[in-house]
C-alpha cells in the first residue's frame, strides 16, 4: 500500500535533499501538523476581534439590564403591589383605548 505524504513534507524534504517519510514522521511527532498557517492564523484573529466586540457589547447590555431591572423594582416599590407597568392608563386617553398603545 502507497503511504500518503504531506505536500508540505515532500516540499521540505526536497529542500533538505532526505526521504519524506523522515520528514513526514517527524512533522507529526513534533505537532507541527496541527499547527496553523497565516491565513488561518489571519482567520482566527479576526474571530477574536468579533468574539472580543460581542463580548463586551454583552457585557454593555447586561450593565442595562441590571439598571434595567433596578429601575422596575424601585417603581414595583413606589407603586405599591396593585401597579402594573404595562397597564398603566394614559390620563388623555379613555379607558376603551386602554393597552392599544
Amino acid at each position: 500500500m502507497k503511504e500518503i505524504i504531506d505536500f508540505r513534507c515532500r516540499l521540505l524534504a526536497e529542500y533538505l535533499q532526505c526521504d519524506p517519510k523522515t520528514v513526514q514522521r517527524h512533522y507529526l511527532s513534533t505537532g507541527a501538523s496541527v499547527a496553523i498557517d497565516s491565513s488561518q492564523n489571519d482567520e482566527l484573529k479576526s474571530d477574536l476581534e468579533r468574539l472580543y466586540k460581542a463580548h463586551k457589547y454583552t457585557e454593555k447590555v447586561l450593565d442595562q439590564l441590571t439598571k434595567l431591572s433596578a429601575i422596575a423594582k424601585a417603581t414595583q416599590l413606589l407603586g405599591g403591589p396593585e401597579i402594573n407597568v404595562m397597564a398603566v392608563k394614559h390620563p388623555n386617553r379613555s379607558n376603551a383605548c386602554h393597552g392599544a398603545y
